[in-house]
């Protein structure tokens, strides 16, 4: 006995509704999901792709300071170097001023120089650093920066302590 096919039969996929071709008023609703999520997808490429541009890298010692900042906020690098070592600095500015560049030295005037444009104090101990970021400055005002040392032994006085008779001499013009 031979076996003959049944030509006039139809694959099961066709049958069971699997192989259905969107007509009508499905097509729209699933071509606008397809376009949202590509709209979706092409966002998140371009905004990972400018966080791949913008980056700030922080090597050295105190003494002896590297930075590559490329296309980063102010703030972004302060805190780079609130990590790396004991600088600590206070601002209400948002310090949101983009920068790149590349800065080599000691601590603190790497940080002076990240500052241009800005007043702020700062107070050096030998415990770190203090930045005090005041404002940035207009087109019109000039720049203010103070850097302050501490004292190397803040217990010893300025000057010796003089008897009164030795002040009484000084008075008179007759010090020895």
């Amino acid at each position: 006995m031979r076996h003959q096919p049944n030509d006039d039969r139809k694959p099961a996929g066709h049958a069971s509704g699997f192989l259905r071709r969107q007509t009508g008023g499905n097509a729209a609703p699933t071509r606008l999901r397809q376009l949202l999520a590509l709209a979706i997808a092409a966002g998140a490429l371009a905004a990972s792709g400018n966080a791949a541009h913008a980056q700030v890298r922080v090597d050295g010692q105190p003494d002896a300071v590297h930075i590559e900042a490329r296309d980063v906020p102010l703030r972004e690098v302060f805190d780079a170097l609130q990590a790396k070592f004991n600088l600590r600095y206070r601002t209400n500015d948002l310090l949101d001023t983009r920068m790149t560049g590349t800065f080599s030295g000691p601590l603190q005037r790497v940080a002076a120089r990240i500052l241009d444009g800005y007043d702020f104090a700062m107070k050096i101990t030998p415990q770190g650093i203090d930045v005090l970021v005041l404002r940035q400055f207009g087109a019109d005002d000039k720049a203010v920066a103070a850097v302050t040392p501490a004292p190397a032994s803040p217990k010893e006085s300025p000057a010796p302590v003089m008897t009164a008779a030795q002040a009484n001499r000084y008075e008179r013009g007759q010090f020895r």
